[in-house]
């Protein structure tokens, strides 16, 4: 367990893709902790969300890991109704305590 003044470090993977044939997104949340283990980094999971959303709409999912550890994914998209571009926020919490937040701003316009 981390002690008050360690220095914990995590990275977070998104991916979100499009299904034409349904015709939604599926969006994945990955959040790792970084862990020096036999002088080298490894990536420990400790959360990955995934849902399914319809463009415009707002959507969030939590997973929540056996230690009590949550990962929640909210998106968001700035104009309602709209495909264009989206917002990702992803929260780690950890005793309750927001432990790191990252943003992700997507641009989905098709080239």
């Amino acid at each position: 367990a981390a002690r008050a003044g360690d220095q914990r470090s995590f990275a977070t993977e998104t991916e979100i893709s499009f299904d034409r044939k349904a015709g939604h997104y599926l969006v994945v949340a990955r959040v790792s902790e970084l862990i020096t283990e036999k002088g080298g980094l490894v990536e420990r999971l400790i959360a990955a969300p995934r849902m399914t959303v319809v463009a415009g709409k707002a959507a969030s999912i939590t997973d929540t890991a056996q230690d009590g550890t949550s990962v929640r994914a909210e998106i968001s998209w700035p104009v309602a109704d709209s495909d264009q571009a989206a917002s990702l926020l992803v929260i780690l919490k950890s005793g309750g305590k927001v432990v790191t937040r990252s943003r992700v701003k997507l641009d989905l316009r098709k080239n």
